[in-house]
């Protein structure tokens, strides 16, 4: 398998064309971030939960290369999701003790999209809390479930947010890319104090519902990498239209916490 460092800085072209020529497995990939987790989550907090279910959905995506069967450039990635964006298999809390042991009635819509089009959900990101619409005074980056995110560069530094794990996560190679949402500033902001590429497109340019909003109106969902050529090719293939199918449609209505 690659070294960690090589992938660490490996673009999406390039993480295909080992996937392609069977000199990595997605399997390799997602166990190769969780051990990269593993060893560096307790001096940066940028994620907070990983998913149970990653492994097994590496292993059926490597079936289904086998089978020639590609969804997209998302295929085999393993991607974080800021813990605003509710996913099944974990919690989603917006970085609150207050939402800890509830669960959302269903996933958010940018979740089918990055299931539909073959990405593996790694874990979830720590985040600002409430994404950051908690005090005038609170820090940035902070949260009580998850704690204080620091720079991956400078040591106890803040991160920014309130994307701010998700753009550590990504800086530090403990994902591939990951999905944050904005409302001012949330996305570029963390990215920026990351040496990363934030990227906010048009709201509504990726399916924002199901998110827990700061403001339905403005609130919008976008993409954290290392180049500017993965935030094209991942942003491209989270473009979709509600219409375009019924399972999405779902998401007309607001999700609920039980």
């Amino acid at each position: 398998m690659a070294s960690l460092p090589s992938l660490r800085n490996m673009t999406l072209t390039e993480v295909h064309r080992l996937l392609d020529s069977g000199a990595l497995t997605s399997n390799q990939l997602v166990n190769t971030y969780l051990a990269r987790i593993a060893e560096l989550e307790h001096e940066y907090n940028s994620v907070i939960e990983t998913s149970p279910e990653a492994i097994t959905d590496a292993q059926a995506r490597d079936a289904e290369r086998a089978d020639g069967k590609i969804r997209s450039n998302l295929h085999s990635l393993p991607i974080l999701l800021e813990d605003n964006i509710p996913l099944d298999s974990t919690e989603t809390t917006c970085g609150s003790l207050a939402l800890v042991g509830t669960k959302p009635r269903r996933e958010a819509a940018v979740v089918t999209v990055l299931r539909n089009a073959g990405a593996v959900i790694l874990s979830k990101a720590n985040m600002a809390e409430w994404v950051g619409f908690r005090s005038r005074s609170g820090c940035s980056g902070w949260s009580p479930r998850g704690g204080q995110t620091y720079g991956p560069y400078v040591k106890g530094s803040k991160s920014s947010g309130s994307s701010s794990g998700g753009a550590v996560a990504t800086a530090l190679g403990l994902c591939f890319a990951a999905i944050g949402t904005e409302t001012c500033w949330s996305i570029v902001s963390p990215a920026e104090k990351s040496g990363i590429v934030g990227y906010k497109p048009t709201k509504g340019l990726i399916l924002s519902e199901g998110i827990i909003y700061a403001s339905k109106n403005q609130d919008t969902v976008g993409v954290l990498t290392r180049i500017v050529e993965d935030a094209l090719l991942i942003t491209n293939a989270l473009i979709v239209e509600i219409s375009d199918s019924g399972s999405l449609k779902v998401y007309a209505e607001e999700p609920k916490l039980d």
